[in-house]
């Protein structure tokens, strides 16, 4: 056995924070014992290998004492970082704990005996002082009292256990409260361990009084088996779990905008649809449906009341006893998404809905197709996105199912500032919609989705097809048992075929009630209501004959008329002959029509400024209220950049936002409207923002004709640049606490801005900004690192770093010209600073191709260059092409290899081409489901240049060519030969002759779903363990890399 071959031990803290004014907590006292534990159990190793040297006479040819040495000091300081005590239990581990350190002072002292002096031999100088000690009795002594501290900290902890555990009992409640909010069944889990820890410990502690001749090899056993309990009972509580960490992703800031911003329906109106009881409707509306001289809409209204009768049974047994899909179609601003907010919102419809549940928990999950919002308001990820947040947020335990892969990865990592975005993208987000649809039925669940705005899924032009598979799609779920759907669309043919017609209902038949209802209320509650008693029900009356059933036109044409009763001069006489030819010169044909009428009406004098307004608010899917006080200064290129960055102060914020609110009230004559969202009231800068008065507004003011020629007056008014200038504006002028930087430089660097001088001026003042932020102390604006063994998924803020504009731009958006310009200006921005290079950030980018690495190469980069690099502790230096290796070889040897071979292989390729880098790279794997965690030596090998072959890339052929070339001068391998010659390497055998060969075949492929699949995988997966270039060798498993 050789001398103190000890594992590859992992030395760190678990000790609390202390609270110095009381008694340890539990959690405080076991993490103290754990660290006393840790002790005890090295120093055993110790003692143990000086006993198997004295009986063999031999030892290992890897002993290097100053390293044991180096371990057992930050051990012993982690005894004297102990808390203080408070019951006797405790003040006798902190007696006990002042005994460790003298021990630690002896164990010191006999380590240094077994170091040899210069000139003398190695081994021979051990073998002759552990001989030395062995005839003093010291390793006796030391073995007799580490077994007399081993038992008295068993039975230590176990009695401060049970002394503290009500406090225990306490604390896991208090975790169980918070983890049922995170939908986690973590708080029953840290309960078991608890439950389990104590059993072990007192059967052990029992065991341990009837054998006090124990051997001690058993008893480090079970301390290790009782740290190990101890260490997972203390882990939950400082990561995120993974089902948060997936409900993170899901997650997005616009995921409840459109909702936010609809009003509720109006009056009373569309609660028809679920009041049974038609004697509750009549008795809400009297007072309109009953009090109708024109004979001519009492026909309608009574007409419309049937058949608001006939849907309504419709739609209630669907609700209660069908799956399937509904459909509620209608005309453009006839109240779909009014009466769909209506139906989210409404408790009656969760009544309904749990007959057809049939004792099944029930699952509600919505989602508001919006064109006018982002990219995901309007696209099936973001569809996915929704559903699949909402149902897993109220079904954790379908978490590791629907993201087998996400929660297995996230159930290894640790959380620094999570970046997990490479576990959902839109393919895996649909798979993941697929995975969740596969499982119904579903043993305690039912779903039901409503989706509202199907013609609103797409970009602007989308075809007819689109929105025919997505109709396809949503027959294919909602044709599984457990699933139903309420959709609501304009009535465009893929959608009228796709959705049966004994479950739809046509909602501009079913209106005009409603709209009566509506318009007299309207009437009776605004100011003008004295000049206009006398004939209001007429007008609303001609109003309810007109709209064709669009409660949108209504809407608008009440508007115009109280808008033109407030202007008429008190008194008038004709005051109702006026209001109906205001009535009858609106347009009817249709909603756009209206609208010019009322653009026409807008005062010659207000016409650019609300013209301004309007073509502004269509380029923008968010704009803030503040936003609209800059608009006379938007069609100018210097904006914001001429300006001193000095955030506004809250009451400037306030008062701009006031003077917005005005403006859009008397210039647009109601096409605009500013709301306040419900979901980020504390961000005072975008807690209010403008959007048209309905999403048909966007559409007429892309095709109007009379706005399209007063936006070629202004042309730096739209486009991607006055966009640009919107969104930069916002970073120099909100204070740092309201900054959201990652999504407003994501707005700014947007693929679709072209490039050129004017882009680079935007983005230099974009960096100058967010510099401004970050000498602020902007949180968000962190650096970010990632793991090289999980580098396609994980990543973290790098604590007490700060981004990099210029990596992150390298890093995140590829974009070559911009960086290139830069460098050209600045050739120093190729060399490594710190931990940042260029050089890194590009090849470790993970999108695009390899044509930033390309140009970077080209312009002079080293390849070579040395960068810092950390673990958890130290921090050391490793070449670009080293890191690149790293990274490389260990998203490679994953299992998920194949989605980024291509792309890292031409990566390699550029590096390559260099024809400076060494190519003598090998690479040493281990087994094991978690890297962090392992903790012994590698067991084999695999040359960079066979992995390339194994691998099989398009540019495979390439590849092996240029590693086969010369790679170094004769000057280099004779030094690099001499090196080898002249050191310790010399005697020891090679690699080759150490670890087998690995092959990619070897690598098991990823789990299938399942709660034990991963623990059976595990055992068989294996990782990059460390990699070997040149004189190097850097240990994989904690680097940490810096993206930017």
């Amino acid at each position: 056995m050789p001398f103190i071959v000890l594992p590859w031990i992992s030395v760190r803290s678990i000790l609390p924070t202390v609270n110095k004014n009381g008694p340890m907590d539990p959690i405080t006292a076991v993490g103290f014992a754990a660290s006393i534990l840790t002790f005890i159990d090295f120093s055993y190793q110790i003692v143990r290998g000086t006993y198997e040297v004295i009986k063999s006479g031999s030892t290992a040819e890897n002993v290097h004492v100053s390293v044991v040495t180096a371990d057992l000091d930050k051990i012993t300081k982690e005894l004297s970082q102990r808390p203080p005590g408070y019951s006797k239990h405790e003040e006798a581990l902190n007696t006990l704990a002042t005994e460790c350190q003298g021990v630690s002072d002896e164990l010191r002292k006999l380590l240094d005996r077994v170091k040899t002096k210069a000139g003398s031999s190695k081994w021979k100088s051990i073998t002759v002082a552990l001989h030395s000690m062995w005839k003093k009795g010291e390793i006796t002594e030391l073995d007799n009292r580490l077994g007399k501290y081993r038992s008295e900290v068993l039975l230590r902890l176990v009695l401060i256990l049970n002394e503290r555990q009500v406090s225990v009992q306490v604390e896991l409640n208090n975790l169980q409260s918070v983890s049922q909010k995170q939908a986690s069944d973590a708080v029953r889990q840290l309960t078991n361990l608890r439950d389990d820890v104590l059993k072990n410990m007192e059967s052990k502690i029992q065991d341990s009084n009837q054998s006090l001749s124990l051997e001690l090899s058993e008893q480090l056993r079970l301390i290790k088996d009782i740290r190990n309990s101890v260490d997972t009972l203390l882990e939950p509580l400082a990561v995120p779990s993974p089902d948060m960490r997936v409900l993170k992703q899901l997650y997005f800031n616009t995921i409840y905008s459109r909702e936010d911003v609809m009003e509720k329906a109006r009056s009373g109106t569309f609660e028809w649809i679920l009041k049974e009881d038609s004697s509750d409707n009549r008795q809400n509306t009297k007072s309109d449906e009953d009090e109708i001289e024109d004979g001519e809409l009492a026909k309608l209204v009574e007409d419309a009341k049937k058949l608001q009768s006939e849907s309504r049974t419709a739609f209630l047994t669907w609700l209660r006893e069908e799956n399937r899909v509904f459909h509620i179609s209608g005309k453009p601003g006839s109240g779909k998404s009014t009466l769909m907010k209506l139906l989210v919102d409404h408790p009656q419809t969760r009544v309904e809905v749990k007959k057809w549940a049939e004792g099944k928990q029930l699952i509600f999950a919505h989602f508001f197709f919006w064109r006018s919002g982002d990219k995901l308001q309007r696209s099936l990820p973001g569809l996915y996105r929704s559903i699949l947040f909402e149902v897993l947020k109220q079904c954790p335990d379908l978490i590791r199912e629907v993201f087998p892969e996400a929660y297995a990865e996230f159930s290894k990592t640790g959380l620094g500032g999570s970046i997990d975005e490479l576990f959902f993208r839109p393919a895996d987000l649909e798979n993941g919609m697929k995975l969740l649809i596969s499982k119904s039925p579903f043993p305690g669940y039912r779903f039901c989705f409503f989706i509202d705005g199907l013609d609103e899924y797409g970009e602007d032009g989308v075809d007819g097809l689109d929105h025919e598979d997505l109709a396809k799609d949503l027959n294919k779920w909602a044709s599984k048992e457990d699933i139903k759907i309420l959709v609501s669309s304009r009535p465009h043919r893929e959608f009228q075929e796709a959705f049966s017609e004994d479950r739809r209902i046509r909602l501009h038949r079913l209106t005009k009630p409603d709209i009566l209802r509506f318009g007299r209320n309207m009437f009776r509650e605004h100011k003008c209501f004295l000049a206009v008693q006398h004939f209001y029900k007429k007008l609303t009356a001609k109003v309810v004959k007109l709209s064709d059933g669009v409660f949108l036109w209504a809407c608008l044409a009440v508007r115009s008329l109280v808008m033109a009763a407030s202007r008429m001069a008190p008194g008038r006489k004709d005051a109702d002959d006026y209001l109906d030819k205001q009535l009858e010169n609106l347009p009817r044909d249709n909603i756009n029509a209206l609208y010019e009428n009322i653009l026409a009406s807008i005062m010659p004098g207000d016409r650019q400024k609300a013209f301004k307004m309007l073509l502004l608010v269509s380029e923008m899917y968010s704009l803030p209220a503040v936003a609209l006080t800059w608009i006379d200064k938007l069609d100018d290129p210097t904006f914001p950049a001429s300006y001193q960055i000095q955030p506004y102060t809250d009451d400037e914020i306030k008062e701009r936002q006031a003077m917005a609110e005005s403006e859009v009230d008397d210039l647009t004559k109601g096409l605009l409207e500013v709301a306040e969202s419900r979901h980020d009231k504390e961000n005072l800068f975008f807690v209010k923002s403008v959007q048209f008065f309905h999403r048909t507004l966007r559409d007429f003011v892309k095709q109007s004709k009379q706005l399209r020629d007063f936006s070629a007056e202004f042309p730096n008014l739209v486009g991607f640049e006055a966009k640009a200038r919107v969104y930069l504006a916002e970073l120099w002028f909100a204070k740092t606490e309201y900054v959201n930087g990652d999504a407003r430089i994501s707005h700014l660097l947007q693929n679709e801005y072209p490039c050129g001088p004017s882009r680079d001026a935007q983005l230099d003042a974009c960096e100058r900004v967010l510099s401004y932020h970050i000498q602020a102390g902007c949180d968000r604006l962190s650096g970010v690192t990632t793991k090289p063994h999980s580098a396609a998924s994980s990543g973290g803020v790098e604590a007490g770093t700060f981004m990099s504009f210029i990596h992150n731009t390298t890093w995140r958006w590829n974009d070559v010209e911009y960086v290139r310009r830069r460098v050209s200006k600045n050739p120093d921005l190729l060399l490594a600073k710190d931990d940042l290079s260029l050089i890194v950030s590009a090849s470790l980018e993970w999108g695009g191709d390899s044509s930033m690495l390309k140009m970077l190469l080209d312009l002079g980069a080293s390849p070579n260059e040395q960068v810092k690099v950390k673990d958890r502790k130290h921090e050391t230096t490793a070449s670009a092409w080293t890191i690149f290796c790293i990274y490389f070889a260990a998203t490679m040897i994953d299992t998920k290899a194949n989605r980024h071979k291509n792309r890292l292989c031409s990566r390699l390729e550029q590096f390559l081409a260099t024809g400076v880098v060494d190519t003598n790279c090998v690479i040493l794997v281990a087994p094991g489901r978690n890297p962090k965690d392992y903790e012994g030596p590698p067991t084999h090998r695999i040359s960079l240049r066979q992995l390339v072959q194994q691998l099989e890339p398009a540019n495979g052929e390439s590849l092996l060519k240029m590693m086969n070339g010369p790679r170094k001068g004769v000057l280099t391998s004779l030094r690099g030969a001499w090196g080898y010659l002249t050191s310790s390497k010399s005697d020891n055998p090679s690699i080759e002759a150490i670890y087998p060969p690995f092959d990619l075949s070897m690598q098991p492929p990823s789990p299938p779903p399942g709660d034990d699949a991963d623990d059976i995988y595990g055992k068989y997966m294996f990782f990059v363990h460390s990699v070997e270039l040149g004189d190097t060798q850097v240990m994989v498993p904690h680097l940490r890399l810096r993206w930017y």
